[in-house]
């Protein structure tokens, strides 16, 4: 993906990517969504393609994303791992939670939390 495409234009393409061709996109969306370059509006965005591409395959690589410096980041992956569920996302989760500094990403965690199926 051209890094001099307009953000918005950037972000869209990680979507629909994920639509049109999951199993073929899921390699170039986990290497946007790893890209500490890329703007964390679009790395985001990659966080729920990358769910949408693996499902539960995706849960390593979002669970490193956790430890992501944005937190805008953080926040789309928490609620991925939330949509996944299951128990490693739970765990992930919760361990997460205590250790958080920012606020808007704890709310994020919780909602993730919440998602998850017991």
């Amino acid at each position: 993906m051209d890094k001099g495409t307009p953000t918005a234009r950037r972000t869209l393409a990680v979507s629909s990517l994920a639509l049109v061709d999951p199993s073929g996109g899921a390699a170039t969306i986990r290497d946007v969504l790893e890209d500490a370059k890329a703007p964390a509006e679009v790395r985001a965005s990659a966080a729920d393609a990358l769910r949408r591409c693996l499902g539960l395959d995706a849960i390593p690589t979002l669970i490193t994303r956790l430890k992501d410096p944005e937190s805008q980041v953080r926040e789309a992956v928490a609620v991925a791992l939330g949509r996944l569920g299951g128990q490693q996302a739970r765990q992930a989760l919760e361990d997460r939670l205590p250790i958080e500094e920012r606020a808007l990403v704890r709310e994020a965690l919780q909602r993730g939390l919440t998602l998850v199926e017991p």
